[in-house]
């Protein structure tokens, strides 16, 4: 689910509290502030983890207001829809909206904008100048990039973070019923199989690379992934290795749950 939200009061304060009010709601995959939210939005982001803020230049400004993150994408300059000048995240959270987690907008047309649709057109210095500075630019109607505001090379593009995010939710969600089971190999097997099959699905959809479901994903649930510390304590560990459609290397993450044993 993708909720929006614009700061109508255009402060700092009103963005604050918009921001704040969204903070509990789980279903979020995007959040898209007015320029004033960004500070807030990308706080909350990163806090969570679970959501990427869509993020607009300042109007008049051709830089961030928001410090490095992963969790968050800028985007430049103001278009025009309606007859009005309107910042440009909106329109391109519904971009990201339409695709699958792992597939980039970049280069696809931003919908719904009018003739001349951005605020004035770029030169192909002042394009170069906002990728140097990690801000997605729109020329005309077309989307330039999609990348973070993360310098690591690992979670430059968009795709790759969004991807993450929804395989750690989908797994996480699909792993909830350990809780009821008592930790030992069978259980692990059990855990290693459901991933495996979930994260064959994503590779089959075209979601990682690799020839193969070996090439594109490995998981790992057993005694290398816990402590015993963990174990005495009901503490299940899946790590879990992918690999984007870009960039090719893998990304690893890790995924906790509780066993029947906590409470044993």
């Amino acid at each position: 689910m993708v909720r929006g939200f614009f700061d109508n009061g255009g402060t700092r304060a009103y963005a604050a509290r918009t921001v704040a009010a969204l903070g509990p709601i789980d279903e979020i995959e995007l959040i898209c502030p007015m320029p004033e939210g960004n500070e807030e939005a990308v706080a909350l982001c990163e806090r969570r983890r679970d959501r990427i803020a869509v993020l607009s230049l300042p109007h008049g400004h051709d830089s961030v207001d928001a410090a490095p993150s992963g969790f968050a994408a800028a985007h430049h300059p103001w278009v025009r829809a309606g007859g009005e000048l309107t910042p440009p995240g909106g329109h391109v959270a519904g971009m990201y909206a339409r695709r699958e987690a792992w597939a980039t907008p970049s280069g696809e047309d931003v919908r719904g904008l009018d003739d001349p649709p951005v605020e004035r057109p770029f030169s192909d210095a002042e394009i170069a100048a906002l990728v140097d500075r990690r801000v997605n630019p729109l020329r005309g109607v077309r989307l330039w990039s999609a990348v973070t505001l993360d310098p690591d090379p690992e979670w430059k593009y968009v795709s790759v973070r969004r991807l993450v995010i929804y395989l750690e939710k989908s797994i996480d969600k699909g792993l909830q019923w350990v809780v009821l089971e008592r930790g030992g190999e069978p259980l692990w097997a059990a855990v290693r199989a459901a991933v495996g099959e979930f994260l064959t699905t994503q590779w089959r959809a075209g979601g990682l690379k690799g020839a193969t479901p070996e090439e594109a994903f490995f998981v790992r649930c057993d005694r290398t992934t816990m402590t015993q510390d963990d174990l005495d304590n009901g503490r299940l560990v899946c790590l879990i290795g992918v690999a984007p459609v870009r960039p090719a290397e893998f990304v690893i993450f890790r995924i906790g749950q509780w066993t029947s044993d906590r409470c044993a």
